[in-house]
This record gives C-alpha cells, sequence and structure tokens, in this order.
C-alpha cells in the first residue's frame, strides 16, 4: 500500500514555514538581545519571548498537521506512525472504531485503537489516489467506517 501524498502543499508549508521563522526568528532574537544587552525598567523582555514562543508553537502545529502524510505509512498489517516520541506500530485489528469526517473542505478518516489516548487522523484528501486509499483501508479494518452525511463521496474519483 503505497500512496503519495499531494507534495504540493507539503512543499508550500516547508516553505512558507522556513520563511516565518527566519523574519520572525530574527525579529525576535535581535530583540531579545538588544533587551538583554540594556535592560531598563520599561524594557519588553518577557514580552518578545512570549512572542517568540507563540510564533514557534504555530509554526510546529502547521508543520505537525501538514506533514501528517509523510508520517503515515500503510502496511497490510497496519499503519506505521513516525512521530516525536519514534515509531509506533498500530495493527488493522486494534482499531476500535472509525469515522469519516469533513472540515473545512477537508475530509480525514478517525480511526481509535486499542492502547491509543489519541485517535489516528488520515487525511484523505491530501493523498493523490484519495478514494483508493480509502477503501483500502475500508477492507482491513475489522469494524465498518462510520460515514452519517455520505462524506467519502465527495473524494474524487482516482
Amino acid at each position: 500500500m503505497n500512496f503519495a501524498p499531494r507534495k504540493g502543499l507539503v512543499i508550500t508549508t516547508l516553505v512558507m514555514s522556513a520563511f516565518v521563522t527566519l523574519v520572525f526568528g530574527t525579529i525576535v532574537a535581535v530583540n531579545v538581545y538588544w533587551q538583554l544587552r540594556d535592560p531598563t525598567p520599561t524594557s519588553d523582555f518577557w514580552g518578545w519571548l512570549g512572542a517568540a514562543v507563540v510564533t514557534y508553537s504555530c509554526i510546529a502545529m502547521l508543520l505537525f498537521v501538514t506533514t501528517a502524510t509523510l508520517r503515515i505509512k500503510y502496511d497490510e498489517s497496519g499503519l506505521m506512525i513516525f512521530g516525536l516520541g519514534g515509531r509506533r506500530f498500530v495493527p488493522w485489528s486494534a482499531v476500535m472504531h472509525a469515522h469519516v469526517n469533513r472540515f473545512k473542505g477537508n475530509v480525514e478518516l478517525t480511526l481509535k485503537a486499542e492502547g491509543r489516548r489519541m485517535p489516528i487522523s488520515v487525511p484523505l484528501t491530501s493523498y493523490q489516489k484519495a478514494a483508493t486509499l480509502l477503501e483500502e483501508i475500508r477492507r482491513r479494518l475489522p469494524v465498518a467506517i462510520n460515514d452519517p452525511g455520505n462524506v467519502a463521496a465527495l473524494l474524487p474519483k482516482d
């Protein structure tokens, strides 16, 4: 099961993240440097430090979401998920609930598996062959996929 992600969105997001990191990183670093070099009672060191934390948190979330298609690998026996905690294998037989939903024009498959606190989100519209991917996953799951609004019909045919 080798499904290719739509690389345009991932590449655009990586370039934008690098650009935002360089621009805001430079601004924050220079201002923190000047605040540390010449501290005055009116200095806003904590404000700039907070701006840095918020900026880099937003960039990290953006990268985490947009690289999901690159971090999930499909196998005949289950999913291999690459994350900050390392590799995690989730067998198809461990999936207890599957749900297709739509959020802002994107269709995703949410899988709840045994032994995982957080559900696995598969962004179907981020793949070139989204309908085929959904059918391949459907064949391997031990449970039926819940699709109350027939959201899967919105996926483009391959």
